[in-house]
């Protein structure tokens, strides 16, 4: 195996979580240290990039799911609410003009 194939492996495992491979790099030339080094940033970069596209895909899909369910569970907690003001309504200020026996369902557009 070279040395770009080698190091490219060694920073691989570094980033997984293999810590067993830093006694190692003391081992290193000047040379080989730095391309190390190198390495280790563009991987780190690059799975940080990576880790952050991830996070935001999840996101914006969390907002899509809950943006399509909203606008029902709005009037559904509208109802509900209605219902309990005019439990809690007392008989003597319910009349038949504002409490009707029937209910007026119009459709709206959102």
């Amino acid at each position: 195996m070279g040395l770009l194939a080698g190091n490219l492996l060694w920073t691989f495992r570094l980033s997984m979580g293999d810590f067993a491979a830093i006694d190692a790099i003391s081992t290193l030339s000047k040379h080989e240290s730095r391309i190390f080094w190198v390495f280790w940033v563009i991987t780190l970069v690059l799975t940080c990039i990576i880790f952050l596209n991830f996070v935001v895909a999840e996101a914006c899909a969390s907002y899509m799911r809950v943006k399509d369910y909203l606008l029902p569970i709005i009037e559904r907690e509208k109802s509900v609410l209605l219902t309990e003001c005019e439990q809690m309504t007392l008989k003597r200020f319910k009349n038949k003009e504002k409490y009707p026996k029937f209910l007026i369902v119009r459709e709206t557009e959102f």
